[in-house]
């Protein structure tokens, strides 16, 4: 048996905000090889027509160039596809939906009148970018269009006999796959699942009670499925319900997020272990007082909750979108406000920090130790010393109340190993008479 370690270079957290005239959403974020290209709407006063402000970052999260987008559009989601920046946007003046691609100016862009004003979601793949919704509020009937990476429509078909609202829209196995909800009996939804091509429909029901798919993250078999949930396991108050699909899609594990405040998720994306999904919360009873925060949460691809992280303070704090970066952390793109919504950026580390400690180590310049497995399974963790200590080194193991739940040490060279840890984060220290060095390793119970 043998560990291979690898070397994370971690790039700098940050919160950034995004302000400006009047009232700023920021919806969505992805990173480029110099920082982070950024999506917000901007509307002169709570519902007025909306312009979209394109943002560019550096990787410490200083705007270096910002701008308006031309014309009274609402953007709505944003993707990199054929290697252009591409937003779904809404021209509500007009009735119409359009993909814009850009790069610092506007470019063609297809129009669909009419079409797709019910909801409507993209998902970029390598020759095409897919878009699914409804055409209105009151008609569920499935619509989808695919371009090319022209930007080309090469097809547009509505499936009236498909009853669904649309979530969001992905590819399984080389194949669209459309998600959304029907309504049951009652006040109950449940989580659709629709294949154009062979139209096929699956139906879900994770729990008795009221499901609200948000997001599909495809995996190599099967994929990872992101719901708001009202059930009477948790008193009908809002929480999140994850559902792993295996190769064959039928249901392999639910997890929930459930907790004495309301919880509410917003969008999801793939991380090294599994998903990380955001979205906010609010202790009850909503009031002045007690105003949402952001929630950024990480499941492991056997169900595990890894970690959650709130941030927020006296302010209503929303996330609504999450991109994984190149280093392992996050990308949250959101709002929050006092009184008019102003955008944000959140750049966590690898656990949904701003302390910058998620997988990368911190202490010296040259590191004294490394943890072999992050996030380590089965409640062990090793923790290899390394030759730049130059001495032989004590070990401690901290949890995240500051208590002390392990000590042991090792020679240089030498592996250190605390077994039968709970789940959950803690702190790895090792040290010497002249130095300290700090690790932050999630520790996971397995599969339930």
């Amino acid at each position: 048996m043998f560990h291979l370690l690898l070397a994370i270079i971690a790039l700098p957290v940050f919160l950034t905000e995004v302000s400006g005239e009047g009232e700023i959403l920021t919806i969505g974020t992805i990173q480029n090889s110099k920082g982070y290209f950024t999506v917000s709407n901007v509307r002169d006063y709570p519902g007025a027509v909306p312009e979209i402000y394109l943002g560019y970052l550096d990787n410490q999260g200083e705007g270096t160039l910002w701008y308006y987008l031309g014309g009274e559009n609402e953007a709505l989601q944003l993707c990199g596809f054929a290697g252009k920046k591409t937003i779904l946007a809404h021209r509500p003046l007009q009735n119409a939906m359009i993909v814009l691609q850009t790069g610092g100016a506007e470019t063609g862009y297809p129009v669909f009148q009419d079409q797709f004003l019910g909801g409507a979601a993209i998902f970029a793949g390598t020759e095409q970018l897919v878009l699914a919704g409804n055409d209105s509020p009151g008609d569920p009937a499935v619509r989808v269009a695919v371009m090319n990476t022209d930007m080309e429509v090469l097809s547009n078909q509505l499936y009236p006999d498909v009853q669904m609202e649309v979530a969001s829209v992905s590819s399984l196995d080389g194949e669209i796959c459309v998600l959304g909800s029907t309504g049951l009996s009652g006040w109950e939804r449940d989580v659709t699942l629709f294949f154009p091509e062979t139209m096929e429909v699956r139906h879900y029901m994770p729990k008795p009670g009221r499901s609200t798919p948000v997001d599909l993250v495809p995996l190599v078999e099967g994929c990872i499925v992101v719901c708001n949930t009202e059930t009477e396991d948790n008193g009908q108050v809002g929480g999140v319900l994850v559902m792993k699909l295996d190769g064959d899609l039928a249901i392999q594990w639910t997890a929930a997020l459930y907790g004495e405040s309301w919880i509410s998720a917003s969008a999801a994306d793939a991380t090294g272990e599994g998903i990380v999904v955001t979205g906010w919360t609010n202790d009850l009873p909503m009031s002045e007082v007690n105003r949402s925060d952001i929630m950024l949460a990480e499941f492991s691809l056997e169900g595990d909750l890894l970690w959650t992280m709130i941030h927020g303070g006296n302010t209503v704090d929303y996330g609504l979108d999450v991109t994984t970066c190149t280093d392992g952390g996050f990308a949250v793109s959101g709002c929050f406000a006092e009184e008019l919504y102003n955008g944000l950026v959140l750049r966590t580390d690898s656990l949904g920090t701003l302390e910058g400690m998620g997988l990368e180590e911190q202490g010296t310049v040259q590191p004294l130790a490394s943890v072999l497995q992050n996030p380590s399974c089965g409640g062990t963790i090793s923790v290899l010393l390394l030759e730049t200590m130059g001495t032989d080194a004590s070990v401690r193991l901290i949890d995240m109340s500051g208590r002390v739940v392990g000590r042991t040490s090792a020679v240089i060279g030498g592996t250190a190993v605390f077994r039968d840890i709970p789940p959950g984060i803690y702190l790895v220290q090792a040290f010497t008479p002249l130095d300290s060095h700090t690790i932050k390793v999630t520790v996971t119970g397995g599969a339930q």
